[in-house]
C-alpha cells in the first residue's frame, strides 16, 4: 500500500494548536510529529471501498443437515476416534484393579451415538448426567435411554480420546492429545469455505475447564483454555488456534494473528481486532503482505503518536495523525469516554449517524469497526450453548467436545443456510435434527391409555432383571442371595469378603434386591 501524501512536501514539523472547540475536517491543518524515526501528519483521505459477495464452496440446494455436518465432521473421524478410544481403554484397563468393568470395544456407530447424545443434553439441561437415565417421573427422559445406558455412556466418557496419546513424547507444545484433531477441523474449515468478503476478525474464546496445565488460562470468574478464532461472514469460523503460552507480550500475539491469516494475504482483506492485538509495529507488518488493520488501539503500546494519545479533547471532538507509511491513529470522545483506534484503511472521515430522534456525528473508523466486529458476535451467540458436561473432565475431552459440538455445528448450520436458503432455521432446531439422526432416534409408538389392560387378580407377578441406573462403583451392592448363602457357610466376615457387588436388581421383588444373574434366574 503506498504511503498517501498531503502535498506539503515539508519536513517534519511540531503540532499546530488549535481553538478548544467542536472541530471539523476542514478545521485540521496540516501538523507533522516524528515517532520513533515514523513520520505523523494530520490527513483527510477517503476510505478504502466496500465489500464483495461470499459463499461457500460447493453446496447444492438439497443438501442435508447432516450432510453438511459431515463437510466437516466426515465418518472417517468418528471412526478414528473409536479405535483410539479402543486402545486408550485396552492400555487402561492394564492399569486398574482387576476386578473393575471390563471394556467392551466400541465402533464408529456407537461413537456417533454418543457425540449426539451429548449434543442433545446441551438442549435438555438436567443438573446431573445419571438423571437423564432416571425413572423419576419428573426426570424421567426416553431419548438417552433409546440411546445408550447410562453405565456405558459414563464408561465412553471417562474413555474417549480423540488422537494417539503415544505421540506424546515428540510434542514440543504439550498439545499431541487434541492437536491431529484441530488440524483435521481447520482443513476441513478452510476446504468449503472462501472468505472473499472484505472483512474477517480476530477473538479468543474461552472454553471453561478445570485442571492443572502449563497452559491454562486463569479468568476472574472462570479459567479453562484459550483457542484463537479468525471469523468471517455472517460468524463462520476460518481458522483456529490453541493457546499453548501464558505470555501475553506483544510478539505472542504478533504470531498468532500472521499464523490465523496466512492463507488470506495479498487478497485485499481487512481485519478486525481488539486492544490485545493492535498495534503500529502489526500494521505495518501486515501492509507489507496487503491486509489492512482496524482495531482499538491500547495507549500504552509503543510506537503510538504522543500527540494523539495527550490530546485532550472535548465531548464529539476528533484528532487523528498519519505516518509515512499510511497508518493513521485517531482519538475520539464520544460524551465521557475516549477511544483511540488504528487504522490502515481510513482516514479522518466524519459520518452522519440517525440516533433516536436526534443525529450526532461519529468517525467512520468507529462505525467501520463496530460493523466488522460482527463475525465475532455472531460466531460467539452461536458457540454460547455450553454443554452440560462437567468442568472438571480432561482438558483435551473438554476442548475436543467444544470443538466438535460447537464450532463444527455452527460451521455446519451455516453452510446448511446458506445451501438451502432456509434462514428461518434455528441454530437450536439444527442441533435437535443433528442429535437425532447421530443417535438413530426412533420416537416409540404413541399407547392409547384405553388400550392398556389391568393384569387379572392373582396373575402371576412379572419379574425383570434390570440395571440400576447411574455410575456403576456408586450404586452397585452385594448381590443378596449370594451374600445370605455365604454368611451362613462361612460367617459373617469372610461371607462378606467373597460376595460380589452388582448393579442389577428385581423391581418388582419386595425391597427390589440386588440380585447377580444366576440368583435371579434361581429365584425366579
Amino acid at each position: 500500500m503506498s504511503a498517501l501524501d498531503d502535498g506539503s512536501g515539508s519536513s517534519c514539523k511540531a503540532e499546530q494548536q488549535l481553538p478548544r472547540k467542536r472541530r471539523r475536517e476542514d478545521d485540521l491543518a496540516p501538523a507533522d510529529v516524528v515517532v520513533d524515526g515514523e513520520c505523523w501528519k494530520l490527513v483527510t483521505r477517503p476510505a478504502s471501498p466496500g465489500k464483495r459477495p461470499s459463499g461457500f464452496v460447493a453446496s447444492s440446494s438439497d443438501l442435508t443437515i447432516p450432510a453438511s455436518y459431515a463437510r466437516f465432521v466426515p465418518d472417517h473421524l468418528f471412526e478414528q476416534i473409536a479405535t483410539q478410544t479402543n486402545l486408550h481403554a485396552v492400555a487402561q484397563s492394564q492399569c486398574l484393579n482387576p476386578s473393575s468393568e471390563a471394556w467392551v470395544a466400541t465402533d464408529q456407530q456407537e461413537i456417533k451415538r454418543f457425540f449426539g447424545l451429548t449434543l442433545w443434553m446441551g438442549l435438555v439441561r438436567l443438573p446431573s448426567l445419571s438423571l437423564y437415565w432416571s425413572d423419576d417421573p419428573a426426570y424421567v427422559q426416553t431419548f438417552a435411554k433409546s440411546a445408550m445406558s447410562g453405565e456405558r455412556y459414563a464408561h465412553l466418557l471417562r474413555m474417549i480420546v480423540f488422537c494417539d496419546d503415544r505421540q506424546k513424547s515428540n510434542s514440543t507444545d504439550g498439545l499431541s492429545k487434541i492437536q491431529p484433531l484441530v488440524d483435521t477441523l481447520q482443513a476441513n474449515f478452510k476446504k468449503h469455505f472462501v472468505p472473499t468478503e472484505e472483512d474477517i476478525a480476530v477473538d479468543e474464546s474461552l472454553i471453561p475447564a478445570r485442571g492443572r496445565t502449563a497452559y491454562r488460562q486463569n479468568h476472574p470468574q472462570q479459567g479453562g483454555n484459550k483457542v484463537f478464532k479468525l471469523c468471517c461472514g455472517a460468524g463462520y469460523t476460518y481458522a483456529l488456534r490453541v493457546c499453548t503460552k501464558k505470555a501475553q507480550n506483544e510478539s505472542t500475539t504478533d504470531d498468532v494473528i500472521l499464523s490465523l491469516c496466512e492463507d488470506l494475504f495479498n487478497a485485499g482483506h481487512t481485519l478486525y481486532t481488539d486492544s490485545r492485538y493492535t498495534s503500529v509495529s502489526m500494521a505495518a507488518k501486515l501492509l507489507t503482505k496487503r491486509l489492512h488493520l482496524v482495531g482499538i488501539l491500547d495507549p500504552g503500546r509503543p510506537g503510538n503518536p504522543p500527540a494523539v494519545v495527550s490530546k485532550q479533547l472535548a465531548a464529539g471532538e476528533t484528532f487523528a495523525m498519519e505516518n509515512s507509511k499510511g497508518i493513521t491513529v485517531l482519538k475520539w470522545k464520544d460524551k465521557q469516554q475516549e477511544i483511540l483506534l488504528l487504522s490502515t484503511k481510513h482516514s479522518f472521515q466524519m459520518m452522519k449517524i440517525e440516533c433516536c430522534s436526534s443525529s450526532k456525528r461519529k468517525p467512520l473508523m468507529v462505525i467501520e469497526y463496530g460493523r466488522g466486529r460482527t463475525a465475532i458476535d455472531l460466531a460467539d451467540r452461536m458457540n454460547a450453548y455450553s454443554l452440560t458436561l462437567c468442568k472438571a473432565m480432561k482438558w483435551y475431552r473438554k476442548l475436543g467436545f467444544d470443538l466438535l459440538l460447537n464450532t463444527a455445528v455452527a460451521n455446519a448450520y451455516l453452510l446448511y443456510k446458506d445451501a438451502t436458503n432456509k434462514q428461518q432455521v434455528s441454530i437450536s432446531e439444527f442441533r435437535k435434527e443433528l442429535a437425532v439422526h447421530l443417535t438413530q432416534f426412533c420416537p416409540a409408538e404413541t399407547i392409547d391409555p384405553l388400550s392398556i389392560v389391568e393384569p387379572m387378580i392373582g396373575a402371576k407377578t412379572q419379574h425383570y432383571f434390570e440395571r440400576k441406573p447411574g455410575v456403576t462403583h456408586t450404586v452397585r451392592r452385594y448381590c443378596k442371595q449370594c451374600y445370605a448363602e455365604n454368611v451362613a457357610r462361612l460367617g459373617r466376615t469372610k461371607g462378606k469378603i467373597v460376595t460380589k457387588k452388582v448393579a442389577t436388581y428385581c423391581r418388582n421383588c419386595e425391597g427390589q434386591p440386588f440380585l447377580c444373574l444366576p440368583c435371579f434366574n434361581k429365584l425366579h
